[in-house]
């Protein structure tokens, strides 16, 4: 709510404003959305329970590619990844440690072609294996039971949603007429 043309989901296809900023900037005003979450959770008098969950979503996990970047702009000079990590706390819950895994597969999902029952899957466990190799479920109680049920109710929801679908035959029409107007131009 606060900066979101600095966020992929509200940018236009060829508009980053991350493009014109120095990676350790690009960092701050990404993890400041915690922060400003929490605020405005707290200006509205929402439950402690919320704002923990805010608070929680991203942990103390590495912001990936704007610390790559960063490396990748400075070779020579020594970076400390801490300056590329939300400042947490991590989880403290099985539904914060949900919200979190959720998160990440969803913004990971954005960016899948085609994505099959198989390739669903192997999103949604990698997502969960970086976390759990980075620490992040630490300090909550997950279970590998509750792991194996967050993968199939995640994979089973995905699938739903962006299964191919028929095309009506009002799209079709659409769709061809489309065709046709591209090879003139």
């Amino acid at each position: 709510m606060v900066d979101p043309m600095f966020f992929g989901e509200n940018q236009s296809k060829d508009e980053d404003p991350h493009d014109n900023l120095d990676p350790k900037k690009s960092v701050q005003v990404i993890i400041k959305h915690v922060q400003d979450g929490e605020k405005i959770a707290r200006e509205m008098g929402l439950p402690d329970v919320i704002v923990d969950f805010i608070k929680q979503h991203h942990g103390t996990q590495l912001v990936e590619y704007f610390y790559n970047k960063a490396v990748q702009a400075n070779s020579g000079s020594k970076l400390s990844k801490e300056d590329f990590r939300y400042p947490g706390p991590k989880p403290q819950s099985l539904e914060t440690a949900i919200l979190m895994i959720v998160d990440a597969v969803e913004a990971t999902f954005r960016s899948l072609e085609s994505p099959s029952r198989e390739k669903i899957e192997k999103t949604i466990f990698l997502s969960i294996v970086k976390r759990i190799a980075d620490g992040q479920f630490s300090e909550c109680n997950l279970s590998t039971r509750d792991l194996a049920k967050i993968v199939t109710t995640l994979t089973d929801s995905l699938e739903a949603t962006y299964h191919p679908r028929v095309a009506y035959p009002w799209q079709k029409k659409k769709a061809k007429a489309g065709k046709r107007k591209k090879r003139k131009d």
